[in-house]
């Protein structure tokens, strides 16, 4: 929350709130899981309302860890010798071609 809605992981009362516990306290708007510091402003809450519909498709798995997955071979987990292959023979950005998705 606190990369794709900054704003909004500023204003909230419980910055530490995972995933998972937002999923747990309630994903719906007025749940506990959306509690602000103050009321927020129009456009705060469309940001409520986008992050909202991002976590409605989440699906948690029990059991499961999160890992970090690499663009540049999404069937692996990520490698310093394969981030370092892709720089040395690519001529591609680097900073657009090592984008994780977590």
């Amino acid at each position: 929350m606190c990369i794709k809605f900054p704003r909004l992981f500023d204003l909230a009362v419980n910055m530490e709130c995972s995933v998972e516990e937002r999923a747990r306290l309630g994903r719906e708007e007025g749940g506990m899981a959306w509690v602000w510091r103050r009321q927020l402003l129009a456009w705060e809450e469309d940001s409520v309302r986008e992050c909202i519909l991002l976590l409605h498709n989440v699906v948690l798995q029990v059991n499961v860890f999160d890992k970090w997955r690499c663009l540049l071979d999404p069937l692996h987990d990520y490698s310093v010798r394969e981030a370092y292959r892709h720089i040395t023979t690519s001529g591609e950005q680097v900073g657009r071609s090592l984008v994780v998705d977590v």
